[in-house]
């Protein structure tokens, strides 16, 4: 959504990818800001303090995958 403000980082189990396909995407990871344009993308251990919003006046389109890990033992 265009002029986000920057919210709360957060943590959570699991692993994230996100590939900006158009607009510019800010990432905060670790307390470091970046902004990611058209083609840039992003992986991270969710466990890493994190957060992205729009803040500008344009749509964002992304693809974003996310996994939960499993404490499941086979």
């Amino acid at each position: 959504m265009p002029n986000n403000q920057k919210v709360t980082s957060s943590t959570h189990k699991g692993q994230e990818f996100v590939y900006v396909l158009e607009g510019t995407l800010t990432l905060v990871h670790n307390d470091e800001e970046y902004n990611l344009e058209s083609g840039d993308s992003f992986h991270m251990d969710s466990m890493t303090p994190h957060t992205w919003f729009n803040h500008t006046n344009e749509a964002v389109k992304l693809l974003y995958v996310y996994s939960i890990s499993s404490n499941v033992i086979h």
